[in-house]
């Protein structure tokens, strides 16, 4: 959908609101949103209110600089071992964003972060760990609000999972 180099689609999400972004991403890729009445913030909310293994949640990690943004998605059952990211990502000033910082470069709440939709200058790192599992549930974009990738989605969507990015 291109016509002198012009990407519609992406022209399109820069007028969108983060959450019409994320809704656009995952229609486009016929995902499906499972919403809760109560939060699923937290990788064990989640994980109980989908009744799944708690390795099969994704979740979302926000590193900062003052340069960089990085999120990494990694098992709910892994730590991430900030040295590794620091040096994957060769900026050795990272360090957890704060809820703040989290909205502002990414435009999610902590707790609803999702690896879908994020903004251009947002790096993603998915941590290997991921491929032991067919389907990883991850953030929608709300606290109540979870989506499944299957493997072949999450290829489609990030690429190959080729750091290993937990803690030892």
């Amino acid at each position: 959908m291109s016509t002198l180099g012009i990407n519609y689609f992406h022209l399109l999400r820069l007028k969108m609101s983060q959450p019409d972004q994320v809704n656009f991403d995952i229609a486009k890729h016929n995902l499906e949103v499972v919403d809760f009445s109560d939060s699923t913030a937290t990788s064990l909310d989640a994980s109980r209110a989908l009744g799944v293994e708690i390795g099969a949640i994704g979740k979302s990690i926000v590193f900062v600089s003052d340069s960089s943004t990085v999120v990494v998605l990694i098992s709910a059952i892994k730590r991430v071992s900030r040295d590794k990211v620091r040096l994957v990502h060769g900026d050795l000033k990272l360090r957890i964003g704060s809820p703040a910082l989290v909205h502002q470069r990414t435009n999610y709440s902590v707790g609803a972060v999702s690896p879908l939709s994020l903004p251009d200058e947002v790096t993603l790192f998915v941590d290997s760990a991921l491929e032991d599992f067919d389907v990883v549930w991850v953030s929608a974009g709300t606290p109540t609000s979870v989506v499944a990738l299957n493997r072949s989605v999450r290829m489609e969507l990030f690429g190959p999972a080729r750091y290993e990015l937990a803690e030892d």
